[in-house]
């Protein structure tokens, strides 16, 4: 009788202990993924509001008379992050952060104490973002903005969606660690060690490259960008190859096609970065870091543009296969001010650092003059015009990077140029032929001064090289 007693005692002890301390499973953990996720097509509705206003508001101190017509908050449920009429998902992130909050409330684990205090720090963030969009409009309503004073509120504001989204970045880059770091414990401690596919550890690994190379655009750090592309080509061509060599249910061999359409114009995007540098006339005064981060290459990459991560977290599913979901990448935001509002007229680069003189760019080879353009100053004046005669050269300049004129007519008139020269690394002027006019080559004249005197370069260039010329700040001046 004492024994049975004591075995049932124990049993009830034990049941109880596990009731009390519930296993943490991958579909829990995967909700951290989801809700991060989804929080950041959350963000990216908010980021293009923000937009918006920012360019509504500088043309409104650019054009006299300019009528501002701004995107309706009234068009837009109050919290987008709640969506009670399921607008923009199929489950809010507010849903999914109850459940993970109910899943775990039993859970006695220090790793899923932090994993919750980041998912928490993030949904804050989040309301902050939802809660700028109204302040931003409630200010422009309540202010006369032809004060410049009053103004410059409504851009401070707007700074604010600056430091929020970046915290939000930072926040997601610990919960990643966080999550990643629990999943393998998790997987360690299972009683079904059944060992993780090559087909999701190659999804991780190719997604993860795309993430470095976006994570590099975020903080303008170019250098390391053609090494990140080879590594990506090389790590999607396997997953790739993976893919293509497994079969399964019709949803699977759909998702793959997708997958691998999708992983083709990622790196179609990825290439133009470093081999075109073209920016579409609506994102030039964002600059190409700006643009192909939070257009061209994350498009491909979330799951709210045209991207591969939610296919490969598809497959995962459809496979059944016991792993972490796939996280997408946050968009950063930056404001731009008004030509009005600028304090230089001098065109800066939007890479503030160059490290490495580009040899290719747009399929044609990049010849770098033997000379150098020795200035005094950072702020740089210059004049180009057409070497020779007039005879129908149009051309494009790249300064450091990016395109700041293009398709122009070398008319006999010289076109002024004003540069604002980086204070670091390297500093050059490109010159890319699109015709080479009656007497090949194309050729320019770059004028300016140093040190009291007039000074003179030519340049030439073909359609099937690029002349490049480096430039110079006397350090003793």
């Amino acid at each position: 009788m004492k024994k049975s007693f004591l075995s049932l005692f124990l049993s009830v002890f034990l049941s109880l202990s596990l009731s009390a301390n519930p296993p943490v499973t991958v579909n829990t953990l995967n909700d951290y993924v989801k809700f991060t996720n989804e929080s950041i097509h959350g963000m990216l509705i908010v980021h293009r509001l923000l937009e918006l206003y920012n360019q509504d508001i500088n043309k409104y101190v650019d054009l006299e008379g300019y009528e501002l017509n701004f995107f309706s908050n009234a068009d837009l449920p109050k919290d987008i992050f709640e969506d009670p009429d399921q607008w923009f998902f199929d489950e809010s992130p507010h849903l999914i952060y109850e459940r993970i909050q109910k899943s775990t409330s039993k859970i006695k684990s220090k790793d899923i104490t932090q994993l919750n205090q980041y998912c928490k720090e993030l949904k804050s963030i989040c309301t902050k973002i939802n809660n700028i969009r109204f302040d931003v409009e409630e200010y422009i309503k309540a202010n006369d903005l032809t004060d410049a004073n009053l103004l410059q509120g409504v851009y401070d504001r707007l700074e604010t969606g600056v430091s929020l989204y970046e915290q939000f970045h930072k926040t997601q880059i610990v919960l990643e660690k966080k999550l990643n770091s629990t999943f393998l414990q998790t997987k360690k401690a299972s009683a079904n060690k059944k060992a993780i596919p090559e087909l999701a550890k190659q999804m991780y690994i190719a997604n993860n490259s795309v993430k470095k190379i976006l994570r590099a655009l975020r903080a303008k750090e170019d250098k390391e960008i053609v090494a990140m592309a080879g590594f990506a080509k090389k790590s999607i061509a396997t997953v790739k190859g993976n893919l293509v060599s497994q079969s399964g249910s019709q949803i699977f061999d759909t998702k793959k096609t997708k997958a691998i359409d999708k992983l083709d114009l990622t790196l179609s995007s990825i290439d133009d970065f470093y081999k075109t540098a073209d920016v579409p006339t609506e994102y030039k005064l964002y600059g190409k870091f700006y643009f192909y981060h939070n257009s061209d290459i994350i498009n491909k990459v979330n799951r709210y543009g045209n991207g591969f991560v939610k296919e490969f977290n598809d497959i995962i599913d459809n496979l059944g296969i016991s792993f972490l979901h796939l996280f997408e990448e946050a968009h950063f935001y930056q404001v731009i001010y008004p030509k009005k509002l600028e304090k230089s007229d001098h065109i800066k680069s939007s890479d503030n650092i160059v490290d490495v003189i580009p040899t290719k760019l747009k399929d044609r080879e990049v010849v770098t003059n033997s000379r150098k353009i020795r200035v005094d100053s950072a702020k740089l004046e210059m004049i180009l015009y057409d070497h020779l005669i007039q005879d129908g050269d149009i051309v494009s300049i790249n300064f450091n990077g990016d395109w700041i004129l293009e398709k122009y007519s070398l008319e006999t008139a010289a076109k002024t140029l004003k540069l604002e020269l980086n204070k670091t690394g390297k500093n050059y002027l490109l010159l890319h032929a699109e015709s080479i006019g009656k007497r090949p080559p194309n050729t320019m004249t770059i004028g300016y001064t140093y040190k009291g005197e007039s000074q003179r370069i030519a340049l030439k260039s073909d359609l099937n090289a690029s002349e490049l010329i480096e430039i110079e700040v006397d350090s003793g001046n």
